[in-house]
């Protein structure tokens, strides 16, 4: 359970605190308070998790918010501006969370995760699996795939296109249509892109995948008029088979999950 705490708590950084914290105007302050947020929020689920307060759980506790604080102190900035970065900055603080129980000699929790992430595959490929994971990891599970599912692809997908716009010098999608209307919300895509993917997984959820079809289509004809520009023809699609992706991929292990339960 601790390294899912772990891995929980960071995510819950990266994305919901991340944006409230915005307001701090000094980095270095921001780190200070993320990293202290981030000891609060661990604490939140620990109780949640019902572990108890042994020293070395608080120990992985202030030696992960200290690591996350030094390292987006030093490359944070890197990480915000492309997605190899941020899957590095991600992957570091997941194989850090997945370490240091063995470092404290408590192994068995991280193998116990591993061990809950192949009853989820199990329960995908048929075998019945039926109340193999405890309510409390179900639950950190569950909100970590729907982190993961809205703000966590949507970040990732806005890197992708953002690098590749910046390669191929091409304007924004958002100056096309400015040139053609002088409204709309800048982070109205990046919503779009939420409300698909967690329509993706109610989809998955119910059975009901000739929806993804309906999806695509109605998403499409919105935006049709806008596609005889061929860059932002190009970039429309690439974003929302990315976002095809994730979405399909995410729900279908929400979905092991819940056969877990």
């Amino acid at each position: 359970m601790m390294p899912l705490v772990l891995i929980l708590t960071g995510v819950l950084m990266d994305y919901p605190m991340a944006y409230v914290l915005r307001r701090v105007q000094s980095d270095a302050h921001r780190h200070i308070v993320l990293s202290a947020h981030y000891v609060l929020w661990a604490r939140l689920l620990l109780l949640v998790s019902s572990c108890n307060g042994d020293t070395w759980i608080w120990a992985c506790v202030v030696i992960m918010a200290v690591v996350r604080g030094g390292l987006d102190m030093c490359w944070g900035g890197e990480a915000q501006a492309h997605p190899g970065w941020f899957v590095l900055r991600q992957a570091v603080y997941t194989a850090l969370a997945l370490a240091l129980p063995y470092v404290f000699g408590h192994g068995e929790q991280t193998r116990a995760l591993f061990s809950w992430c192949v009853g989820c595959v199990r329960a995908l490929r048929g075998q019945d699996m039926s109340g193999y994971l405890p309510l409390a990891a179900s639950l950190m599970l569950s909100g970590l795939l729907l982190l993961l599912l809205t703000a966590g692809a949507g970040q990732l997908i806005g890197l992708m296109l953002l690098n590749l716009r910046k390669k191929r010098q091409h304007p924004t999608p958002g100056q096309y249509l400015a040139a053609q209307q002088d409204t709309g919300d800048n982070n109205m895509g990046l919503f779009i892109g939420w409300v698909e993917r967690i329509l993706m997984l109610a989809f998955a959820v119910t059975g009901h995948y000739g929806g993804l079809a309906v999806l695509v289509a109605v998403k499409t004809a919105a935006r049709y008029p806008e596609f005889h520009v061929r860059a932002f023809a190009e970039y429309y699609i690439l974003g929302t088979l990315l976002s095809l992706l994730f979405g399909i991929v995410l729900s279908a292990i929400f979905v092991g999950v819940l056969r877990c339960v």
